[in-house]
């Protein structure tokens, strides 16, 4: 087995003979004060790579397979330098990089190394290595998609939610370790002009709703396009802040918003009896994270051209987990491991339907059920007066849950109803997204 010692002197040995070491002439005057981490288009990709006392650029051409490193690179007439070597986030350990470029067997090999690695180091069940090793891939290549999943694990302590993060968080693409403890402004000044994958440990968010600044940023980021928009600097100017990422998140409880739920692809962690799994995270586990990491950036230039972005829909699957599983279905080629992850999904719906049933708005809709059975219209007191006493709502919070879900009503003396059959296929198709027999 390779220690760590011996993989950085291989490391070093590899980018002399990977790379051309060829410097670039710039006669650029504009250098930029911030460091770049990594840039993207359609062309050329930049990655920073950080070997024992020096960090620099590997810069890809995706079309012609043209590989080099460099010091510094230009863009839009804006000359960058790379992170530094001994800058805190890579010296505390925080954010991670390749130290060279590996190659690697095949496509179907990346893939079977990098499940292994996550058997050998956390107990979770087959299909979910499956899913967590096509979430790992996704990461590199996740600047293709419109939509992104989460993946999650829950659980109490003891059962190694901490040790997931780890073990799969140090294999993905350019991971930063974040945890309960970061506040909201610390998180925006790093994600700053970084594409990345935030890996949130301890992720109990105090009132886990669409009220709280960090519910909004996963809330936001699991779709393209949708920047959040803050007042900073002096002057209090807004600045629009990208949090577009790949997410790994871990928590001892679900979370209270059900629209976050949904952008989640949960695994509930168990105290483990296997005996084959290391105590501890050593040098060995170091190196061998590593290593994956180099092959899977060779992985990332040699396959950036050849995604194909899967569109299809799922009959039967909602819209939402439609959405977050097409990115793994996109980096998928293996038929019986696309029937896991839609399989998964399924069963994910189901437990997502048990929540929704739960739910202040199952409740509603069960109570709306009820009273279909004797009347057609249903007045807003009936309707309060059967919801369960265990929900303090009032008409006007009833009114608005109601009308956020397209139910026609009209006023009648002092009180509102709404007729079942002008909302039948409205109140059907809720029927059935809360878990509800119709």
């Amino acid at each position: 087995m390779t220690d760590f010692d011996t993989l950085r002197n291989e490391s070093l040995s590899e980018l002399d003979s990977f790379f051309d070491d060829t410097s670039v002439s710039n006669t650029k005057t504009k250098t930029s004060n911030n460091p770049l981490i990594n840039h993207n288009d359609d062309i050329v990709l930049v990655d920073t790579i950080v070997a024992w006392r020096q960090s620099f650029f590997a810069v890809a051409d995706v079309n012609t397979g043209w590989i080099e490193k460099q010091k510094t690179i230009t863009i839009d007439n804006t000359i960058y330098n790379p992170l530094k070597y001994d800058s805190e986030y890579i010296k505390s350990w925080m954010l991670l990089f390749p130290s060279t470029l590996w190659k690697y067997e095949s496509d179907e090999a990346i893939f079977k190394e990098v499940q292994d690695f996550i058997h050998k180091y956390v107990d979770v069940s087959e299909e979910y290595e499956i899913v967590s090793t096509y979430y790992v891939l996704m990461t590199y290549f996740f600047p293709h998609f419109t939509e992104l999943p989460y993946l999650r694990v829950i659980g109490d302590y003891g059962s190694w939610k901490s040790r997931f993060l780890k073990v799969v968080g140090w294999l993905c693409y350019q991971p930063i370790m974040a945890n309960g403890w970061i506040s909201v402004s610390a998180l925006f000044r790093i994600i700053d002009s970084i594409e990345w994958t935030l890996v949130f440990d301890e992720a109990d968010i105090r009132q886990s709703d669409t009220t709280n600044d960090m519910i909004k940023i996963l809330n936001n980021g699991f779709q393209k396009w949708l920047p959040i928009m803050r007042a900073d600097g002096d002057k209090f100017e807004p600045k629009a802040y990208k949090v577009f990422w790949p997410k790994i998140i871990w928590s001892r409880e679900f979370f209270s918003d059900m629209a976050l739920e949904s952008r989640c692809i949960s695994y509930i962690m168990k105290r483990t009896d296997r005996k084959d799994i290391p105590i501890n995270l050593d040098k060995v586990f170091e190196s061998e994270a590593m290593a994956l990491r180099n092959k899977l950036l060779r992985y990332r230039y040699n396959n950036w051209n050849k995604i194909e972005v899967f569109n299809g829909r799922i009959e039967e699957l909602e819209s939402r987990l439609n959405q977050i599983i097409n990115p793994l279905l996109s980096i998928c080629k293996d038929e019986n491991h696309k029937t896991i992850i839609i399989l998964n999904s399924f069963l994910f719906q189901e437990e997502l339907k048990k929540d929704r049933y739960l739910s202040l708005e199952g409740n509603i809709f069960r109570a709306i059920k009820d009273l279909a059975i004797e009347s057609n219209q249903i007045s807003y007191k009936d309707l309060l007066f059967n919801i369960d006493s265990e929900y303090k709502i009032f008409p006007r919070r009833l009114g608005a849950i109601l009308k956020a879900h397209q139910i026609q009503w009209r006023r009648t003396n002092s009180w509102f109803v709404f007729d079942m059959s002008e909302n039948k296929a409205v109140i059907e198709k809720y029927y059935r997204q809360y878990g509800i027999s119709e």
